[in-house]
């Protein structure tokens, strides 16, 4: 209600002029309700929100009087753009919609781009030491921003530069929302690692500002930087690519080293699993040989021996199996986790151990596994004749003398 009323004498006025707090000019009183409206801002009954004064004695319909309205503690409501910068600077409030009323007046609002610098200053504030209106930049030493608060024309000017150029005005906004990226996920490792990331950035734009501040007059630090963000923002962006690849490098190549001893440690827990197993088929061999039973006896040892045999073989094969399943994983985990050709050599030395093990692996299986074979055979022989070359009845033969 207040609100519509002060826009009526900012609209309908004449030589309005807005300084701080304060709206001063003339108004024509063109009928009773303007009339009425003037009177109640003069009898004092909105003084906790506006003062109004004015040296007209008397309010009549055609009266030119003269006016001065002052903004009184009014929350979220400013006369002017300098009133509303100084209380802006001054404040950690974020989620506020001013009401500016020399921005009702015009067609080109320069609301969003102060609202935008206010922003990108708190941006600042947050992310790095800031007291007593000063944003502290450390970095390999230490840079002070200040904020100077009193500059208002001079936020203006830069206001009205980032209103007629979109580039500038979306830098700023880019660079305040990558500053302010959410590093909030519900996978600890997630946002962990988003974290680090979190630090490095804000390690970067320190010591871009100090690198590109310190050399400034102090109390110009903040406008330089306003004017300048475009070549700043993009020096910041190169800076982050730079680190991003490092970081991205230094990972693969963890990953490759970490991957490769893994690798490793497959292909001998491939032989070790098995090693026992075929270690006891010499020694049982050994013992059914030197064993002078009766043939009842000797069939029984025989025929387990055999059962024996065959369950060693299906773990050979399970094993050999297992040798080609890791040899096709090996040869993959280049293509699949995309390595950077900067370390496909690193991969390639660091692998060869594996592949050299994983082939030398298998020829010693494959081995087995025929001796396996034609000790089953051999078994096979004690109970049915069914073939007359010697190879195949060395365990007959041997328990027979």
């Amino acid at each position: 209600m207040i609100e519509t009323k002060i826009l009526t004498l900012i609209e309908q006025g004449t030589d309005i002029v807005f300084k701080q707090n304060n709206i001063t000019g003339n108004f024509v009183l063109q009928n009773a309700e303007q009339v009425a409206m003037i009177k109640l801002f003069e009898s004092g009954e909105l003084a906790e929100l506006v003062i109004f004064r004015t040296t007209a004695i008397t309010f009549k319909v055609g009266s030119n009087i003269d006016f001065s309205l002052t903004i009184n503690n009014w929350v979220g409501h400013y006369a002017s753009y300098q009133s509303y910068i100084e209380h802006a600077l001054n404040s950690n409030d974020t989620d506020h919609t001013p009401i500016v009323y020399e921005d009702k007046i015009g067609v080109n609002s320069l609301l969003p781009s102060l609202k935008l610098i206010y922003n990108f200053i708190y941006c600042l504030k947050k992310h790095y030491y800031y007291q007593n209106n000063q944003i502290v930049i450390f970095a390999q030493t230490h840079c002070e921003i200040t904020i100077q608060v009193r500059a208002t024309e001079k936020y203006l000017q830069i206001a009205k530069s980032y209103q007629e150029s979109e580039q500038l005005f979306n830098t700023v906004k880019n660079l305040t929302d990558w500053l302010n990226a959410d590093i909030s996920d519900d996978n600890d490792e997630v946002k962990k690692s988003l974290q680090v990331h979190e630090t490095e950035r804000n390690t970067i734009v320190a010591v871009e500002l100090l690198e590109k501040l310190s050399n400034q007059e102090k109390d110009k630090r903040i406008f330089f930087l306003l004017e300048n963000v475009l070549s700043i923002y993009q020096s910041i962006l190169s800076r982050y690519s730079l680190y991003l690849e490092d970081f991205k490098f230094s990972k693969f190549n963890d990953k490759v080293a970490e991957h490769a001893e893994k690798f490793l440690e497959k292909t001998n827990d491939i032989i070790i699993g098995l090693q026992n197993q075929i270690l006891a088929i010499p020694v049982a061999v050994a013992l059914i040989s030197i064993t002078k039973a009766d043939s009842s006896i000797n069939g029984f040892l025989v025929a387990s021996f055999m059962i024996y045999c065959w369950m060693v073989l299906y773990a050979t094969s399970q094993q050999i199996y297992n040798l080609w399943h890791l040899r096709c994983q090996t040869k993959n985990f280049a293509i699949n986790n995309e390595i950077p050709r900067e370390i496909k050599d690193k991969w390639d030395k660091e692998i060869m151990p594996v592949n050299n093990k994983i082939i030398f692996h298998a020829i010693y299986l494959f081995i087995v596994a025929l001796l396996l074979i034609l000790i089953i055979l051999n078994c096979f022989s004690y109970f049915h004749t069914w073939n007359s070359w010697y190879i195949f009845n060395l365990l007959p033969t041997a328990l027979s003398s």
